[in-house]
């Protein structure tokens, strides 16, 4: 179930659809919006700081970086574990309010509550504080208690409530002077992932195609060994074959074996070469000009990032493993064409990329957009592909990050990206087919297996 991260959980509808979702997730879900706790004691000295921690923290955070979810409110989940929920003892609204006011002055946040009942007379507790706003000075802690002291300065980041840096000070003074940064910037990525279908059947297919070749060349009985001077009879090259029957099954099974090892990277050796690139485009919508822009984009979901093949790139043969040679006599090329007469083609070197990605179960790409000028679009090129690992997906939900020299604060938004679908079955036959055709006839290939 998806977080509704684009209104504030007020009601009771809206809270309970909250704490399902949260239930159903784990310790991922916090950001810098959403804190979760599976059991707290709002009677107790420490419990009632870590409420206060959170609420100094969520209202010292600067207003654009609040307002990607919940209308820039900030909420705190009191009794949700992964996979259940258990609840906390019912406390007075107002027996909360007096142990949380000392530590944050009369003068302090805004925060309001939310109440879900649960079974046994227990209760889910949201703490909503309200949006950060431009123009509000930093909210210091007016009380020592637990993990708080008088004059501490706490902020809210991704996953943590913690002291805030000395950079993180200097923004919050900004945000007191009304100093909002005239910045305005929009991320799109055009183009689609693609989720890969291919009937495995296919490979099978292939491996028994290939297997029934090769024991078609074999003997019906132990061959007898050739005369030392056969080979230079016939011919110079010419080799006789000096496998056992034995050896020659083997040779077949573990290529086959291999064959099913190597066919994930198969398809995403094909899945880089037919899926269409993406072009990320990163839009300067004021008439400031920004420095050393760089962007972040994570992808949530099972997804990857893959480097593009051109199709005149593509080699069909390095696909899959090849067979052993059939049995029977060959030919050592090696040993006619001097190993001297090849000549060494050094690879054409590529051209630096602004994109960087990285996967680890979803994808996160870095964009080094450099310099961006006012009311201008940059673009990057075709450096990346997108796979997904879900065919049932339809769409994949994402967040990005801006930073920008000389700007204190980090520009985040939201974004969405369409899935597609594509069934490789065909394409994949065709290929294996291209595969069967290139096999190495009796005689033409070197005793490698």
């Amino acid at each position: 179930m998806e977080i509704d991260l684009t209104r504030v959980p007020r009601g009771e509808l809206a809270a309970r659809a909250l704490v399902e979702a949260l239930s159903l997730t784990d310790d991922r879900a916090e950001r810098h919006f959403l804190e979760v706790k599976s059991s707290i004691d709002l009677t107790t000295k420490e419990g009632l700081a870590k409420l206060a921690k959170f609420i100094l923290g969520a209202a010292n955070r600067m207003p654009d970086v609040a307002a990607g979810a919940f209308e820039g409110h900030a909420v705190m989940v009191l009794g949700v574990a992964q996979g259940s929920v258990p609840g906390i003892k019912p406390v007075e609204a107002l027996a909360i309010e007096r142990g949380v006011r000392p530590y944050l002055s009369v003068n302090g946040p805004r925060w309001d509550l939310q109440r879900v009942p649960v079974n046994g007379g227990r209760e889910v507790l949201l703490i909503l504080v309200d949006p950060p706003k431009w123009g509000q000075p930093a909210f210091p802690c007016f009380k020592d208690g637990p993990s708080l002291h008088n004059g501490q300065i706490i902020v809210r980041a991704d996953g943590e409530t913690r002291q805030a840096t000395g950079e993180e000070v200097l923004q919050l003074q900004q945000r007191g002077r009304c100093e909002q940064p005239d910045v305005d910037l929009a991320v799109d990525i055009a183009g689609v992932a693609v989720a890969h279908t291919c009937d495995e059947s296919v490979l099978e297919d292939h491996i028994e195609r290939e297997t029934a070749r090769l024991e078609a060349a074999m003997p019906s009985s132990e061959p007898l060994p050739s005369h030392p001077l056969a080979s230079l009879i016939r011919g110079v090259g010419h080799r006789d074959e000096s496998r056992t029957v034995q050896q020659y099954e083997e040779q077949i099974a573990s290529w086959a074996a291999e064959c099913r090892a190597s066919w994930s990277l198969a398809l995403e050796a094909v899945a880089a070469t037919i899926t269409p690139t993406i072009t990320i485009s990163v839009t300067n919508r004021t008439r400031s000009f920004l420095e050393d822009v760089a962007l972040e984009i994570h992808l949530e979901g099972p997804v990857r990032g893959l480097e593009p093949v051109e199709p005149e790139d593509f080699e069909p043969d390095s696909l899959l493993p090849s067979p052993p040679r059939a049995w029977g006599p060959w030919v050592d090329y090696s040993s006619i064409i001097p190993s001297g007469l090849s000549t060494y083609i050094p690879p054409m070197p590529s051209l630096p990329s602004s994109i960087s990605f990285r996967n680890d179960g979803s994808v996160t790409v870095n964009v080094d957009v450099g310099d961006l000028r006012p009311l201008h679009t940059y673009r990057t090129d075709d450096d990346l592909v997108l796979v997904v690992d879900d065919e049932n997906r339809t769409e994949l939900n994402g967040t990005w990050k801006i930073t920008a020299r000389g700007h204190n604060a980090v520009y985040e938004g939201n974004l969405v990206m369409p899935v597609e679908t594509q069934d490789i079955t065909t394409r994949m036959e065709r290929l294996l087919k291209l595969l069967r055709k290139d096999s190495p006839e009796d005689g033409e290939d070197s005793d490698s297996h």
